[in-house]
């Protein structure tokens, strides 16, 4: 088995192992000794792979958005598009409610919070969609607000309400009365 298959395992065990420690104790009682115990992974490993507890996380938001840009690998290109995007990462955030939860209780928000500025930082600046450097700080903004709003609601509305909201902010509302066929 090439190294690097071995390393991908490893890693998925350890984020399996801290995941599943979050659920028993607090985020900050959790050693690096009890993740590698529970992953079957040495110390060693473990730093091979991490700087820290918190990478760990940041590498499952990695991954997950690995997979979310394999399902979509073309860039919206209309508000419809947009919309689209905006109800999967949605729905995304909704299967994965669970873990978003113990880390709102953990207080990792900040985790998610950084994840999003480098995120959509990076992708407006290779993308040069504006020539304005806060701009992504502000989308991310609302996503992260909007959504950890809808998390800690227990997901109880409709995706498609939080996407409204969500694509108003960004869109304006003109444009999202033209994407529902609202009359003016």
């Amino acid at each position: 088995m090439p190294s690097h298959d071995t390393s991908e395992y490893s890693k998925h065990y350890i984020v399996e192992a801290l995941f599943k420690l979050m659920k028993e104790k607090d985020f900050q009682q959790i050693s690096v000794t009890e993740i590698t115990r529970k992953a079957g992974v040495g110390r060693v490993t473990f730093y091979r792979n991490f700087a820290s507890k918190e990478s760990v996380i940041i590498y499952y938001f990695n991954k997950e958005s690995a997979k979310f840009l394999m399902d979509n690998p073309h860039s919206p290109s209309s508000p419809e598009e947009y919309y689209r995007v905006i109800i999967h990462v949605l729905e995304g955030l909704k299967k994965n409610k669970d873990l978003f939860d113990k880390i709102i209780e953990c207080h990792l928000e900040y985790i998610y919070l950084d994840y999003l500025n480098q995120n959509f930082a990076a992708d407006f600046q290779s993308k040069s969609v504006v020539d304005n450097k806060y701009l992504p700080y502000t989308y991310c903004g609302a996503l992260f607000n909007v959504s950890l709003a809808w998390l800690k609601d227990g997901c109880q509305s409709d995706a498609s309400q939080v996407a409204d909201a969500l694509f108003i902010s960004v869109f304006g509302y003109d444009s999202f009365k033209k994407l529902k066929g609202l009359s003016a």
